[in-house]
């Protein structure tokens, strides 16, 4: 059990130290510096706290409407102020910031752990389903195929979204499928009104396109202008890389993945001083957010957080 809790420890650092020596292995660390100037930080600093507001107001507006059909209602601004509170041990690793969201939801809006652990996988699984669908109708689009492929996309995602809703709102029996609509990661698409549900889906989006507008302005910060499409397609890859639990912070992995998707636009070296600084500005900011905005609540996050980890 002890090596088993040391790899789980160790295995972020290692791969995180192992990432950034094969990334620089081939990169001058002095051209990555020369990337970096006064004339980024003007466009990325403001780029970076437009995106930390509007993200932040999504999530609370987000987890405010899903506070209903428990029970348990919460103000869009106290969800905001508990959705910062988790930034910090989001940072560390993906998983123990929704751990530590669900918690605070328990303790402080007075909902059921289950309750609140749903609630939060609903957020995160609607969120994977709007990118998804982003990202797969701007790859068809993108592809400089006949556009009628583009337009083939919107109905197969649209399709698949219906086929999904009613698969797990049914009012009948499946069978032994019943099983699998029964998981609490599901309950609250379940149970929730249709205008609940199309309320989330529009915040949701409108956050994923934030995103992916956050990471346009990066990139344009260093003076890499990809085609919209191609940045939907790059952002949604390192979102996805930046999400898996096996890099601190996803640094490192995030590098290698910007290096790997946009490395037609630009040289290596300004890509990785590009992620580099968009990381470091995000992890500021949110810093900065979680203090000074839900700094008790934050206190409570770290606790469960280190919990987790020991």
């Amino acid at each position: 059990m002890l090596s088993r809790d040391l790899l789980k420890r160790a295995l972020p650092v290692v791969v995180t130290g192992a990432s950034l020596v094969y990334l620089f292995s081939g990169i001058d660390v002095g051209s990555v510096i020369a990337s970096l100037g006064a004339e980024s930080a003007m466009i990325l600093i403001p780029a970076t706290v437009i995106f930390c507001v509007v993200t932040l107001s999504l999530e609370g507006l987000s987890l405010g409407i899903l506070t209903a059909p428990t029970g348990a209602q919460a103000t869009a601004l106290l969800c905001a102020r508990i959705k910062a509170a988790s930034y910090i041990a989001g940072m560390l690793n993906y998983a123990l910031g929704i751990a530590a969201l669900s918690l605070l939801f328990k303790r402080r809006v007075g909902m059921s752990l289950t309750a609140a652990a749903g609630m939060v996988a609903t957020v995160s699984v609607t969120d994977a389903a709007m990118l998804l669908s982003v990202t797969t109708v701007a790859a068809a689009f993108y592809s400089g195929q006949s556009p009628a492929l583009g337009f083939g996309a919107v109905v197969l995602v649209t399709s698949g979204a219906a086929v999904g809703l009613v698969f797990l709102r049914f009012p009948g029996s499946l069978g032994p499928l019943d099983r699998i609509r029964e998981v609490d990661l599901f309950r609250t698409v379940r149970q929730a009104p249709l205008g609940l549900l199309a309320r989330l889906a529009v915040l949701r989006l409108c956050f994923v396109f934030a995103f992916v507008s956050m990471g346009g302005a990066a990139l344009a910060a260093f003076g890499v202008f990809p085609p919209f499409g191609a940045i939907i397609v790059g952002m949604a890859g390192i979102a996805l890389v930046g999400a898996l639990p096996i890099a601190v912070a996803g640094l490192g992995t995030v590098q290698l993945a910007t290096v790997e998707l946009f490395g037609s636009y630009s040289n290596e070296a300004n890509l990785v001083a590009c992620s580099l600084s968009l990381q470091a500005a995000m992890l500021v900011m949110r810093m900065s957010v979680g203090a000074a905005f839900a700094r008790e609540f934050t206190r409570e996050a770290v606790e469960v957080a280190r919990g987790e980890q020991t």
